[in-house]
């Protein structure tokens, strides 16, 4: 609404009002929030309800996708299937997608790389909601063995948030703890069960074979989970493999290699189908699913 003052000269009683920022038509917000780079949106949503508004229409985040996309025959292999125009435009989460393209194509979000982390406590309460092993060459190190741990944050959860068709995001509340260079072993079922607890330490080893010395680094991660319904706590121990070297990461879900379920799956069943053919050996299938978590 407008704001007025009075004023009164001579007897008379006058009323100006001073136009608001929020009495702009939402199209002029529209047409500004062309100009306004993907890094500055969060200030533009916060100069009044108008602005913050536009930035909530589907037709902004379509014209931002098409500010950004780069020509097709530079644009090859840069975005997933999922994440081309005529994909965008179908189903819900539209925002997300275009944030999640953006990471693929705006060269400022291109730059944010993979960091190892040495901090994991910010993972605590998660719950665990899969994991499991690829053989895919990691993003990290390139080593030919990746362990996925996803976990959610439960109270983060918003139902009513996962059917709005513009700012559906179902992975919203996940991160997913990806570990390099550990050591081949076994792990047991963790889905459903929350991590109550993280540490993580080096051990200086010294080894005698014969008349040589080695002198090694081991890593240990220790992931302590906790099962509600029978009061119980599951340990598992990440070792390091002395051969590679041992790297720590936490992917969201707009990175560039976060695993997308339906993307794993989709390459999964590509995987599977030249092996049906004849095309490939058995040996190279891929992934290795250990839960069904996603």
């Amino acid at each position: 609404p407008t704001q007025g003052t009075t004023a009164e000269s001579d007897g008379d009683t006058s009323v100006s009002f001073v136009p608001s920022l929020n009495d702009l038509p939402i199209e002029v917000w529209l047409a500004i929030a062309r100009f306004v780079p993907p890094e500055d949106l969060q200030t533009f949503s916060l100069l009044c309800r108008k602005a913050n508004d536009s930035i909530h229409q589907p037709s902004f985040w379509l014209n931002l996708y098409k500010r950004h996309r780069p020509p097709p025959l530079c644009s090859r292999g840069m975005l997933a299937e999922d994440l081309t125009f005529n994909s965008i435009r179908r189903g819900k989460g539209l925002r997300a997608k275009v944030i999640r393209a953006l990471f693929c194509m705006y060269p400022l979000f291109r730059k944010r790389t993979i960091k190892s982390v040495e901090n994991l406590e910010f993972l605590e309460g998660r719950q665990c909601c899969g994991l499991w092993i690829s053989k895919q060459a990691s993003p990290v190190c390139g080593k030919k063995r990746t362990l996925y741990l996803k976990l959610e944050d439960v109270t983060a959860r918003d139902v009513r948030q996962l059917s709005h068709p513009l700012n559906a995001n179902y992975e919203a509340n996940m991160k997913i703890l990806m570990i390099d260079g550990f050591e081949n072993q076994q792990f047991p079922s963790l889905k459903g069960l929350v991590l109550s607890h993280v540490s993580r330490r080096s051990l200086h080893v010294v080894k005698q074979m014969g008349i040589y010395r080695l002198d090694s680094v081991e890593y240990e991660l220790t992931l302590n989970f906790y099962e509600e319904k029978i009061d119980q706590t599951v340990v598992i121990v990440v070792k390091s493999d002395r051969q590679h070297k041992f790297v720590v990461s936490v992917l969201d879900w707009w990175d560039v290699s976060y695993p997308y379920p339906y993307l794993r799956y989709a390459k999964d069943r590509a995987v599977k189908k030249r092996i049906s053919m004849g095309k490939l050996p058995h040996k190279n299938a891929g992934v290795k699913s250990l839960d069904d978590g996603l």
